[in-house]
C-alpha cells in the first residue's frame, strides 16, 4: 500500500508541474486524462468491495456484489483488502462476533442513501473486536447493544493506524475499549472522531495498558 501511494504522490507532482508549463509541453486535456487514470487505476489496486443488504430477498444470489448483495453477516468472512458496505436505512442482527484479527486495509462503513445502518448486537456480548491488525476503519454506522454488551468495538494490542469515525455507540455498558499489553505492544495511531456515545452503564470511552 505504502508503494502505491509513494508513486501517486509522485506521478501527482509531474502532473502539476507539467501543469504550469502546459502551454509549452502538452495539451491541458491529456494532462488531465494521466490524471484521471491515476486516480482509478493506481490507488489500491487489490482493494474488494463486498455489499450487505439485510432487507434483499432471500433467495438471491447473494454474490457480495451491488446487484446481489449478502443479505446478512453470516455469510461474510473477514480478509484484508476490503470494503465492507450496509446498505443505509436498514437494520441488520449480529450472531456472532466480527473478529478483525490480522488483518490490514478492511473498512466497514455504508453505501446508498439515508440513514447510517443499524448493527444491532441484541445477542452478541462482545460485537466487533480488533486485534493485532493495520489500516482498519469503521464509518457512517450506528452499533446499538442489549445493555449488556460488555462493549460495542474493542480495539486490543498490536493494531496500528485503527479510524473510528461518524459511529454512533448506544445501549452497553462501554462503548469502546482500548487495551494494551506487557512489553509495548499496545494500539498505536488509534483515531476516534465526530463519534456519539449515548446510554453507556459504564464508560463511553475505556482506555487500558
Amino acid at each position: 500500500m505504502l508503494f502505491y501511494i509513494i508513486i501517486v504522490s509522485v506521478i501527482m507532482i509531474i502532473i502539476f508541474a507539467l501543469l504550469k508549463f502546459a502551454k509549452h509541453i502538452i495539451g491541458l486535456s491529456f494532462l488531465v486524462s494521466i490524471y484521471l487514470f491515476c486516480q482509478f487505476s493506481c490507488a489500491s489496486p487489490n482493494e474488494k468491495h463486498v455489499y450487505i443488504d439485510p432487507e434483499i430477498s432471500i433467495k438471491s444470489r447473494q454474490e457480495g456484489t451491488i446487484e446481489n448483495p449478502y443479505k446478512n453477516w453470516d455469510d461474510v468472512k473477514l480478509k484484508s483488502n476490503t470494503v465492507y458496505l450496509l446498505k443505509r436505512s436498514t437494520e441488520i442482527t449480529l450472531n456472532s462476533l466480527l473478529a478483525v484479527y490480522n488483518k490490514s486495509n478492511v473498512k466497514i462503513t455504508a453505501y446508498g442513501e439515508g440513514k447510517p445502518p443499524v448493527v444491532k448486537a441484541s445477542s452478541v456480548l462482545r460485537p466487533l473486536d480488533v486485534y493485532n491488525s493495520t489500516n482498519i476503519t469503521v464509518k457512517n454506522i450506528k452499533f446499538t447493544g442489549n445493555g449488556n454488551n460488555n462493549f460495542l468495538i474493542r480495539i486490543r494490542g498490536g493494531n496500528e493506524n485503527i479510524t473510528i469515525d461518524n459511529v454512533v455507540f448506544t445501549n452497553s455498558v462501554w462503548g469502546i475499549r482500548l487495551i494494551g499489553y506487557e512489553q509495548g505492544n499496545e494500539p498505536g495511531k488509534i483515531q476516534i472522531k465526530n463519534c456519539q456515545i449515548s446510554d453507556i452503564g459504564d464508560d463511553g470511552i475505556f482506555a487500558q495498558n
